[in-house]
């Protein structure tokens, strides 16, 4: 019996696993998986926990004595108690002369697994749609096919129609049309052929 409580405490080196009723927990070297948060806070980020027991352990028959040795061997106590999760709650570093020290506090999420992140919603830039320009032929209805050439011509040119092209001469093979636009702007085409133009002083 002596012998088996040796062996017990070389293993386990100096540990021990407190309960949060103030009781002796399970201890076990048996490896699981379990993550260790370096803080309580950092612990939280992740949601709410359940605090189930607490490790205290040193760095006895490793051959370094900084704190991360200590975490690393007494880690897997946690599972022990029922736990996936561990947040440090004090550590010293050790050297030669002196092993080192931690202490972690055992948890699970009260949610059964952590948080994940809140994925960001990826929002596509929508591109502004242009304004169209409104051709001068979709809002005059025009007579004929004559007048809807005129139409077109000055669509083309810019110019802002206002109602539809007057016919008012006719000359030869040359046919006259006045045209009014916004702001009283007033302007002569002549069409000869079914091709248009602005008139010339010399038409």
């Amino acid at each position: 019996m002596k012998l088996q409580l040796a062996i017990v405490l070389v293993v386990s080196g100096c540990s021990s696993v407190t309960m949060m009723d103030g009781s002796d927990g399970p201890i076990s070297d048996k490896a699981c998986d379990v993550r260790v948060y370096q803080t309580q806070a950092q612990a939280l980020k992740q949601g709410s926990i359940e605090e189930l027991c607490i490790i205290t352990g040193d760095t006895s028959l490793r051959f370094s004595h900084h704190s991360s040795e200590a975490i690393a061997k007494h880690k897997d106590k946690a599972c022990a108690c029922g736990a996936s999760n561990a947040y440090v709650q004090s550590r010293m570093d050790g050297d030669i002369g002196m092993q080192g020290q931690v202490t972690m506090v055992a948890f699970r999420y009260v949610n059964s697994s952590p948080q994940k992140p809140t994925p960001v919603a990826v929002v596509q830039r929508v591109q502004p749609i242009a304004p169209v320009a409104a051709r001068t032929t979709d809002a005059v209805v025009t007579t004929n096919a004559e007048t809807a050439k005129v139409v077109q011509f000055l669509s083309d040119t810019g110019f802002p129609l206002v109602g539809e092209p007057v016919r008012f001469k006719q000359k030869d093979s040359l046919t006259f049309y006045e045209a009014r636009g916004t702001g009283g702007r007033i302007t002569q085409v002549v069409c000869k052929g079914g091709a248009c133009r602005l008139r010339k002083i010399d038409d």
